[in-house]
């Protein structure tokens, strides 16, 4: 797995967008962007998506939870490396709130970024990845979540 540890200039990002983060569960309300705690398709990580700042429109994620960790050795093994870890930035809404486009998310497990688009439906998030120019994708399906088990520490 390649070095995925938190560069100490954005340390700073990661911390404040997770203290934003923990106001989520009273702030999130119908017709507002797509932001709180998704668990992937594997239920092995935990994503908080919000604001990238105060203020943006714009949508990142990062990782807060690893329940996949008790059962996935390799989960544990990179722990610290992927707790607070930038996962998906820059998602601008392309539709009211409910269809992202023209962000990045990483791959954490190759280290390669790609370009993601998100559909929010209901408690799901669908996400098409393109990689590749565009010639290969991927579509991943997450679940909206109020609490989980696992935070990172």
């Amino acid at each position: 797995m390649p070095d995925m540890a938190i560069k100490p200039d954005r340390l700073l990002a990661v911390l404040s967008f997770a203290s934003f983060i923990s106001l989520l569960p009273g702030l999130v309300e119908a017709g507002t962007p797509p932001e709180g705690y998704w668990l992937n398709g594997d239920k092995s990580v935990v994503v908080a998506i919000g604001a990238c700042e105060a203020g943006s429109v714009k949508l990142c994620g990062i990782i807060v939870g690893l329940p996949g960790a008790t059962s996935n050795t390799e989960l544990e093994r990179y722990r610290s490396e992927l707790c607070g870890l930038p996962l998906i930035w820059d998602l601008q809404s392309g539709d009211g709130n409910q269809f992202w486009q023209d962000g990045k998310i990483l791959d954490p497990e190759t280290g390669q970024v790609h370009d993601p688009q998100a559909n929010f439906v209901g408690h799901a998030l669908e996400l098409r990845v393109f990689e590749a120019r565009r010639t290969k994708t991927h579509k991943l399906t997450w679940q909206k979540i109020e609490t989980f088990k696992e935070p990172c520490t």
